[in-house]
């Protein structure tokens, strides 16, 4: 696995975890929405456990997988804080803690995208150094 490969694992992570997330909203939405209505039989109008118990399930997933990416963001922090240069800090924590696009980037360190993508490269070799570094050091 490259450096920048390692580096990448957070974004599909993500990604997943964001539409996860929206079907957990999804999911809940449809769990309560049998609270509200009324029924005048002795009752209706209340969500099943079933149903309650499913979301349960479902949401401890979209839980677990959410401390996944955490983990997978603080193993990458740990290898970032360790670059000595600011501005390559910066940029790593940029693209692959906050999954930021190259453009904003470039607009946020005042830098044009081309001087970005060279920066970029820098960064790749100081964090593959501190990861070579790292596998090197005894546990």
């Amino acid at each position: 696995m490259t450096t920048k490969d390692w580096l990448n694992r957070g974004w599909a992570l993500d990604r997943e975890i964001t539409a996860l997330e929206s079907a957990k909203r999804r999911a809940y939405d449809r769990c309560v929405s049998g609270v509200a209505s009324v029924s005048g039989a002795p009752g209706g109008g209340g969500t099943s456990d079933g149903g309650l118990s499913r979301y349960a399930d479902f949401a401890a997933q979209v839980d677990a997988q959410i401390d996944k990416l955490v983990g997978i963001k603080q193993e990458i922090a740990a290898v970032i804080v360790e670059v000595p240069d600011t501005t390559l800090r910066t940029l790593l924590t940029k693209r692959y803690l906050n999954f930021e696009k190259w453009e904003k980037i470039a607009v946020d360190l005042d830098r044009t995208l081309r001087w970005v993508m060279r920066l970029h490269g820098r960064a790749l070799q100081a964090a593959e150094k501190i990861l070579k570094e790292n596998a090197n050091r005894p546990c």
